[in-house]
């Protein structure tokens, strides 16, 4: 297991922040010296969409950019707490210089033209921007430090070339926000696959102890290890059973994902499907495994107990996974195949089909009938 910390900055930086940013470079050449910068980890870069009164309701969020009257410049604003940005790490903390993609309400002649993402400077590494407050929140337990925090901008002016994208966008608010946030889909998928090797070390860890600690064989009185009981190599198998079968799923979908003329609704709903699944059952099947491990499972040194409370995050990071799978792609957007309960439910409008099962012999091909 790689430092988790660590994974999230890189993931961060890589696929939300110069994702982001790279497609607006072909008509928007001054971003190509920051590119520049961040391609070299000259500068870090962040994500900052959620607000502590906005979670998942993001296309509502309330930092305001306000053109200028003889628009030029923005004027990039935090109205009050709720408004503020949560969580990405934005402090000067390492010493290294920070910018982010930052999202706000664009305001025009006091008229909301909808969410859009503006490059916003944060800290020089020293000390943070003029009109930029960061707030270093309580260290999370179970990972390695990194300085979550809260955000908020003060009558920051921003320039015109800030802004991604054109002023004027043409189509509906609702579709240009998700094609502004269209990277999210990929790093739920890409944060969620640091689960398969997650299971693996867990089960190997499992493995490793159950095979060394020993009990009294009350008939033989010899020592066995306690990996003999299948009660100890029961949940280890089904473990490393189930990261071989995410890792495949996981194969799967980044296979789905690289097809060229994919609607980007489906792989956002592949996405969401597939950290669904294995969110949830990473966590149960680590449970059990610290379980087994006795009271050395409970300690961070032995790793078990700290990968769990690491991948926890991520059932949040990148999208609430419960509510992303109610309120967002799999029942407003996607039509399921043969399945009569979700259809009488009205769950789906028939703009994107999951695709059919490979084997479709298999029992689990045959319960989604």
């Amino acid at each position: 297991m790689v430092d988790s910390s660590a994974a999230a900055t890189f993931s961060i930086h890589t696929n939300l922040v110069i994702g982001t940013i790279a497609p607006h470079a072909k008509k928007q050449l001054n971003l190509l010296p920051l590119l520049e910068q961040l391609r070299n980890f000259d500068i870090c870069g962040k994500f900052l969409l959620t607000e502590v009164g906005r979670g998942l309701d993001a296309r509502n969020i309330e930092t305001t950019a306000t053109l200028s009257r003889d628009g030029e410049s923005f004027d990039f604003h935090t109205p009050f707490p709720a408004a503020a940005k949560s969580m990405p790490p934005t402090t000067p903390m390492g010493g290294v210089p920070k910018v982010a993609v930052v999202f706000a309400q664009l305001v025009i002649d006091g008229e909301k033209q909808g969410v859009r993402a503006f490059v916003v400077h944060l800290t020089d590494g020293s000390r943070m921007c003029r009109g930029v407050t960061s707030r270093l929140l309580p260290q999370r337990p179970g990972i390695k430090p990194l300085d979550y925090a809260i955000t908020t901008f003060n009558h920051v002016t921003l320039d015109r070339n800030c802004l991604l994208g054109e002023l004027h966008k043409s189509g509906d608010q609702r579709t240009s926000f998700f094609q502004e946030i269209h990277r999210i889909s990929v790093g739920s998928l890409a944060i969620s696959l640091a689960n398969v090797p997650a299971l693996k070390a867990a089960s190997y860890l499992a493995y490793s102890f159950s095979r060394r600690r020993m009990v009294t064989d009350p008939i033989s009185k010899l020592p066995i290890a306690i990996l003999s009981f299948p009660t100890q190599y029961g949940p280890i198998i089904s473990t490393a059973a189930h990261a071989a079968v995410m890792e495949a799923a996981g194969r799967v979908t980044i296979g789905v994902y690289q097809t060229p003329g994919v609607p980007d609704i489906l792989r956002a709903a592949l996405s969401c499907i597939f950290k669904a699944t294995i969110t949830w059952s990473t966590q149960r099947y680590l449970n059990e495994l610290t379980d087994r491990c006795g009271w050395r499972g409970l300690y961070a040194h032995n790793r078990i107990s700290e990968i769990q409370l690491s991948l926890k995050g991520n059932s949040i990071a990148e999208g609430d996974v419960l509510v992303l799978c109610i309120s967002e792609w799999i029942p407003k957007y996607i039509s399921p195949l043969n399945n009569t309960n979700l259809s009488r439910a009205g769950l789906g409008t028939g703009t994107g089909q999951i695709p059919t099962p490979t084997i479709r012999q298999s029992s689990l091909a045959a319960s989604q009938t």
